[in-house]
Order: structure tokens, then C-alpha cells, then sequence
């Protein structure tokens, strides 16, 4: 473990890989257990599942303490990109196509405002870890991250969106299109006269969730996910399998990992694999059965669900981590997911800055002369 600090009231250690997170656990948990909101992506468990099975090579966390206590922890991973063939190293939050939001761990009680810089200092001249810059990218909106790096003066851009849907304002479908609702409400009456019986189940229980996890790669497979050769179903990805298994594992002990089925005369025809935290529902990855799609049997299941959740005691929010095109007909609200970056004072950071600085000059040039 390496430690060092420029200041004398903090301590900058690193540890690496699934060992070094082992070690760190109580820190995590004691930071994760006083956020006021978290969200699935800080649980310790989810970074040990993308660790044990998603990626190979090993993560760096760079662990901030003030006062014999963690303050903040930063979860990296070291990659490497080649551009006009020259090889970049490069950090950022732990990568994977399965990975949307990212985040690092703070204790808004023991952080100061500049102490991201110090963490910037000690990666700068530790000599583990050579890279040319950082890239954090899928930053969530409601993370107290956004304050700590525009405290210490690094800037944000918005990098994506996110979906939600809350009821805090009042009834459940409030904000939502009504015409889309009344016409999902038309579409599962015709599937239960033209199909048979509708019914919904929502497994959360530890018996019962393997045969549900089952059901729902069959279906996702079932669609244009599972087409040979362009397959991106979970079912064809050992890796993946593993990871969602190691999650259900994880989560189902108090019922945070659920999949909800439903049915039209006992045959699937749609899923969704959601992670509870906090007070949102979030939902992971859906799936429906392609020879029912005509009835749309995807937002019959949101339709359900958002009904059942809205009433249940304790969540707020259901979210979709992304910002699909077809939520767009739903009327859903979105947040936005931030990236920023930072440039070491390495020959090759400084020529990746000014290469970056000359794309968006051009870019604001291009903007500017379509405005014009």
C-alpha cells in the first residue's frame, strides 16, 4: 500500500484488485451506510462483482482518510488507447460495456473543498501507476462528486441522460403521456382476448429468483439481442452470466435484486432486472418475448410495475440508468450524467490536451457558423 499526502491532517493510500477492495471493505461500508441516497452502482458488492467478472486486468482505489477515518474513495482502472499510433494510458472509472454509472465513495462530513486536488497531487507522483489522463465519465447527477471536483475547479460536461420516474408531486402518472397509457391499457386488453390471461410476478425471494434469472435470458435472448453473430444477450456471455448471478448473490439477501415477469396465458412475454438502493428502483436491463411484441408487452410490465411501486412504502423513484428512445414516449424526466477530465503533465497528456482544446475550439467554430 502506498501513502502519502501533501498536508498533514490527510493520508492518500492505494490498494489494488479484488485484495486491496477486501481489505478496504470496512471503509466502504462505513462511507456507503451514511450517504443519504446511494444508488446501486456504490455498493461495495457491485465493484467486487465487476472485479471477480468483468474485468480482468486490476482495479486501483485511491483511498482518502482525514482524522483516522475514510473520507472519500476513488475506484480507477488503467487503460490504454492508441490514436495516429501512439499508445495513451489513461484512468478511469472502472469500464465495461455493462457499466453505465460510476461514481466514487465521500463522506460529505470529512471532505474538504480541496482535497480532490491532493488526490490529483498524489497521482501525479506515485510511480505505480503511469498515465497520461484521467477520464471520468457516467457520473450521477445526485452524487456528491459533482461538488467536490467543481470545488476543486475541474469542469463538467454532460455526457448523457438518465430516465426517471418519481411521485413525489402527486398521482401516480401525473407527468406521464396519458394518451401512450390509455393506449398500453388498449393494447393488454386485445393480447387477454386474443392471447388469454395476463399476470404479473415480481421475484425477490432467494428460492425462487435463479428460475426467474432463467426466464429472463431466455427472453432477452429471444429478440434481435440473440441474433447469431450480433449477439449482445447476457445468455452468450459466460462472463456475464457470471456477473448477474454474482449480483443476485449479492443483492437478494434483503430483497434489492428483483425480476419481474409478464405473462400472457402462462408464456413470457416481457422482463426487467432491477437493483433496489435507497429510495429508487433501478432497472438494469429489460427483455420481451419477440413473437408478442405486437401487443408491446414491455410497457404493459412498466405500466404494472410503476403502478405497484408507486404505492409501496419506502421508494420514490423507478429509474432506467439510460436514456432509451422509448422512454421518450413515456413522458419520463431526465437528469444528466457528467464526465470531466484532467490532463497529467506528461509529454503525451499535455499533447492529448491540446489535441482536445483544438477539437472543441472547432467546435464551438462549427456552432457558432450554424447559428449564423
Amino acid at each position: 500500500m502506498l501513502e502519502t499526502s501533501r498536508r498533514a491532517d490527510l493520508t492518500i493510500s492505494m490498494v489494488r484488485g479484488l485484495e486491496g477492495l477486501r481489505v478496504i471493505k470496512p471503509d466502504w461500508d462505513r462511507i456507503h451506510f451514511a450517504m443519504d441516497d446511494p444508488a446501486y452502482h456504490q455498493e461495495w458488492g457491485w465493484m467486487a462483482a465487476l472485479q471477480e467478472r468483468l474485468i480482468e486486468e486490476p482495479l486501483y482505489f485511491v483511498v482518502l482518510g482525514r482524522r483516522d477515518q475514510a473520507a472519500a474513495i476513488l475506484p480507477l482502472h488503467l487503460q490504454t488507447l492508441t490514436k495516429a499510433g501512439i499508445k495513451h494510458s489513461y484512468l478511469s472509472f472502472p469500464h465495461h460495456n455493462h457499466v453505465v454509472l460510476s461514481d466514487a465513495l465521500i463522506d460529505t462530513d470529512l471532505i474538504g473543498d480541496e482535497d480532490f486536488r491532493d488526490v490529483l497531487y498524489f497521482l501525479e507522483h506515485q510511480q505505480e501507476v503511469h498515465w497520461d489522463y484521467i477520464q471520468l465519465s457516467g457520473i450521477y447527477a445526485r452524487s456528491p462528486l459533482i461538488t467536490w471536483l467543481k470545488r476543486s475547479g475541474l469542469e463538467l460536461e454532460e455526457f448523457s441522460a438518465n430516465a426517471y420516474f418519481d411521485w413525489d408531486a402527486g398521482p401516480f402518472d401525473t407527468s406521464l403521456s396519458k394518451k401512450f397509457i390509455k393506449n398500453i391499457r388498449r393494447l393488454a386488453t386485445k393480447a387477454e382476448q386474443e392471447q388469454g390471461a395476463l399476470g404479473t410476478r415480481y421475484i425477490n425471494d432467494r428460492e425462487s429468483l435463479p428460475a426467474a434469472f432463467e426466464i429472463f435470458l431466455e427472453l432477452e435472448a429471444s429478440g434481435w439481442k440473440g441474433e447469431v453473430g450480433t449477439s449482445t444477450a447476457i445468455k452468450h456471455s459466460p462472463d456475464l452470466v457470471s456477473f448477474y448471478r454474482q449480483l443476485l448473490d449479492t443483492f437478494c439477501g434483503d430483497g434489492a435484486f428483483q425480476i419481474n415477469l409478464l405473462e400472457i396465458n402462462g408464456v413470457p412475454a416481457a422482463g426487467q432486472l432491477c437493483v433496489s438502493s435507497g429510495q429508487s428502483w433501478f432497472i438494469m436491463k429489460v427483455a420481451y418475448n419477440d413473437d408478442l411484441k405486437r401487443y408491446g408487452p414491455g410497457n404493459i410490465l412498466m405500466l404494472d410495475f410503476l403502478e405497484q411501486v408507486s404505492t409501496a412504502a419506502g421508494f420514490t423513484e423507478v429509474n432506467l440508468v439510460t436514456s432509451p428512445p422509448w422512454a421518450d414516449r413515456w413522458h419520463l424526466k431526465k437528469r444528466p450524467v457528467y464526465a470531466t477530465q484532467y490532463f497529467n503533465g506528461t509529454i503525451k497528456g499535455r499533447l492529448t490536451e491540446v489535441v482536445q482544446h483544438s477539437k472543441d475550439v472547432i467546435k464551438g467554430f462549427m456552432r457558432n457558423g450554424t447559428n449564423d
